[in-house]
């Protein structure tokens, strides 16, 4: 497969799902489409299962041991752990038929604390490691990660706009999981660089 049809079909996808959401709202569709876990919430949650699971996957795929290697791998497990992370912020898990053992450290001050927990050991190990800070903040920009997360802030922090009411009236809870949606996807948007059967696939330059 060429090196830019998964880029495109990306992009394309996220531009048919926004027109279909958007035509669906402007005629009145049903709200289930951005209920509480609703349509759209649906598909958050998948995002992010989807991203953890990638991410996890570009850490075990990434091999080697060069220094860019090693920037690598710890940005695909923050990445991983920040779709985790956003996973157990938006799907209830108190109300799905779970046992309460694999409920309770997800919900409430539990998951507060065993994120609290994760990000502390990620953070440590990390610092431990033999990245340094500027090779990580290189290593970000060049598989454009820094640019998709700050993309994918801005329209969190503008979901979070709506979230609070402070515009969009009865539409708000649209426009509020309509920008959610589409940060999650931006998250997902460095593995087209990070994923080794991708990476691989661009033609080599000649030296």
């Amino acid at each position: 497969m060429p090196r830019p049809l998964p880029l495109s079909l990306a992009v394309c996808f996220s531009f048919a799902f926004n027109a279909i959401a958007l035509e669906n709202f402007s005629r009145g569709g049903s709200s289930a489409f951005h209920a509480e876990n609703g349509t759209l919430e649906s598909l958050q949650a998948s995002l992010l299962v989807l991203g953890c699971l990638l991410y996890s996957l570009s850490f075990f795929l990434g091999g080697g041991r060069s220094s860019a290697a090693v920037e690598e791998s710890w940005i695909s497990r923050g990445s991983a752990l920040l779709c985790l992370s956003f996973f157990v912020r938006e799907v209830d898990l108190e109300t799905l038929s779970l046992p309460a053992l694999l409920v309770i450290p997800w919900v409430g001050n539990g998951r507060t604390l065993t994120l609290c927990l994760l990000w502390g050991l990620f953070i440590y190990f990390m610092a431990r490691s033999r990245a340094s800070t500027t090779s990580l903040v290189q290593a970000s920009i060049e598989q454009r990660l820094m640019h998709c997360f700050a993309l994918a802030a801005v329209l969190l922090c503008s979901g979070a706009v709506f979230d609070r009411g402070l515009v969009g009236g009865d539409s708000a809870r649209f426009f509020e999981e309509l920008l959610e949606t589409n940060a999650y996807m931006m998250l997902m948007l460095p593995l087209y660089w990070l994923l080794p059967t991708l990476r691989q696939s661009e033609p080599q330059s000649a030296s």
